[in-house]
């Protein structure tokens, strides 16, 4: 054999594993499977990661990979765990958001609540969460820390519809709802009755806002705005199980 010969084959023998090694299939990142929404994907990634490594970051894009297939209830699941895992001062940012979220699909007012509060405390708190924050807060009467929040985070950052809608979806006083009211037109809050009256709520609050809903009876200025309202009142005397009042406003709305 000459000497070129046997040179050649020693260099192809050299580059025989870079060349395969190139060729081989990169590990799976989950973190790029997120950034490219390829969720489906990152489910079988990051479950198959965490089996074999019991990584806490495996957990937390597992659940993401959940939240965003729709799968919130196993989603909130593997975010607890995670909490568990990593401790409640560990956990990152990008996690607490997640668990915020979820907690507020699940209705966890108490995960939401604490969650919110160590992003404030850390000035991590943007609007959305600071408007979770305040849901929670005023779900569970704590009234005071509500309005602290709300004045803080929220006041200058809503228009008076968007006030207005917030306290409808908590449920809130019907004086304060009268109140961020009294600055919208008939048109307006006819509107938001119609919206709210599709919501389910509480038998007590219904009550109270179908009294406060009839004082616009006689507000209204068409005949679109007094059948809409009437269709309002319907759902919400269902809701306040006022049967007969029910019946009424149904029959009002037909008959327009």
């Amino acid at each position: 054999m000459n000497k070129s010969r046997m040179w050649m084959i020693l260099l192809f023998s050299f580059f025989i594993p870079i060349l395969l090694g190139s060729c081989s299939k990169k590990p799976v990142s989950l973190q790029e499977l997120a950034l490219q929404g390829l969720y489906t994907d990152l489910y079988v990634a990051a479950k198959e990661d965490f089996s074999t490594t019991y990584r806490s970051s495996s957990l937390y894009y597992l659940a993401l990979a959940q939240s965003r297939t729709g799968n919130v209830k196993d989603a909130f699941a593997s975010m607890e765990l995670y909490m568990v895992l990593v401790g409640e001062t560990e956990a990152s940012l990008a996690s607490r958001l997640l668990m915020i979220q979820l907690a507020v699909q699940q209705n966890q007012n108490q995960i939401v609540i604490r969650e919110a509060s160590y992003l404030e405390k850390n000035k991590q708190l943007d609007e959305q969460n600071a408007t979770w924050y305040y849901q929670a807060l005023v779900t569970l009467g704590n009234v005071k820390e509500a309005n602290r929040v709300f004045i803080t985070y929220l006041k200058d950052q809503m228009d008076k519809t968007e006030y207005a809608r917030l306290l409808l979806d908590t449920e809130a006083s019907i004086g304060e709802i009268s109140k961020a009211f009294s600055s919208l037109s008939v048109a307006d809050v006819i509107s938001m009755f119609d919206e709210v009256s599709q919501q389910s709520h509480s038998i007590e609050w219904a009550n109270e806002l179908v009294s406060f809903a009839q004082t616009y009876e006689k507000l209204t200025s068409n005949e679109t705005e007094a059948k809409r309202l009437y269709k309002a009142l319907a759902n919400l005397c269902l809701q306040a199980n006022l049967r007969v009042l029910a019946n009424k406003y149904t029959s009002l709305a037909q008959g327009m």
